[in-house]
């Protein structure tokens, strides 16, 4: 039985074999294509410093931009081509040149420059000491001399009040108060504090001045239980019928400052006669 079979395997192995050898062998074509690029660069570089000058400095130059080599296998399934061309010579070296860069040369240092102050001027002389003789001062004023003594004031009468005007006479009532004096309007000076003078209203002294017929006329005046003698020398333009002003010698006979203005005062002419009443 093994015989049989070791023929018969015999047998396939040569009809394969026959089989491979007459079977038609296709090769690949292997196509190569160099592809070779040149890079020639030249850099020009310019650089300006400013500052301050210093030494000379070498700037080095910039890298070289390497040359690449691109090779590009392809392979495809074509027909046996001819034979190759021989590959081309290798390209000759190439040097490359780089312009060294030309820095201008430093401006030269500016000249030192020497200032020369002037000398300060020589202080001023001192002053010379200056004698001053003071005028002695002179003596002192007089002293002014006192004041006149102020008449005594008069006392008020006791005498009882009459119950009517004198005879003859036109009695007035209104009110009273004081006033500080100067020029009257009968043109003498009324002296508040030492003399006792009246104004009367303007009704009864008129417009006129100087001229009145009252001017001078001595009056009775009676307040409060108290009587006193006046002289009119002046007129008052905002007393009322009756009313009247008075210096403050008399005023103060009646009352004191503080009272002010007082109501009910009775006064009449010592002597009408010549009046129109």
């Amino acid at each position: 039985m093994a015989p049989q079979f070791l023929k018969a395997l015999t047998a396939a192995a040569g009809l394969y074999a026959s089989l491979a050898v007459a079977a038609p062998l296709q090769k690949r074509a292997i196509v190569w294509e160099t592809v070779t690029d040149i890079v020639i660069e030249t850099v020009e570089v310019t650089l300006t410093v400013t500052g301050v000058p210093g030494g000379p400095k070498t700037i080095p130059p910039p890298a070289i931009t390497p040359t690449s080599t691109v090779v590009t296998t392809t392979s495809a399934a074509a027909p046996p081509p001819p034979p190759p061309p021989p590959p081309p010579p290798p390209p000759a070296p190439t040097t490359t040149l780089i312009e060294k860069p030309s820095l201008p040369p430093p401006p030269p240092p500016p000249a030192p420059t020497t200032t020369s102050q002037a000398p300060p001027p020589p202080p001023p002389p001192p002053p010379a000491p200056t004698t001053t003789s003071a005028a002695a001062p002179p003596p002192p004023p007089p002293p002014p001399p006192p004041p006149p003594p102020s008449p005594p004031k008069k006392k008020p009468e006791m005498n009882p009040p009459p119950s009517a005007p004198p005879s003859g006479s036109k009695g007035f009532s209104g009110d009273m108060t004081f006033y500080d004096g100067g020029v009257g309007a009968c043109g003498s000076n009324v002296d508040t504090h030492g003399e006792d003078a009246v104004a009367i209203s303007v009704d009864l002294m008129g417009d006129g001045n100087n001229n009145s017929p009252f001017c001078g006329k001595s009056i009775t005046i009676e307040y409060g239980g108290v009587k006193a003698k006046a002289v009119v020398k002046d007129k008052c333009m905002g007393c009322v019928g009756g009313s009247i002003d008075m210096t403050r010698h008399l005023f103060y006979q009646f009352a004191p400052e503080a009272a002010g203005r007082l109501g009910g005062v009775k006064w009449s002419f010592d002597d009408p006669s010549g009046l129109v009443l």
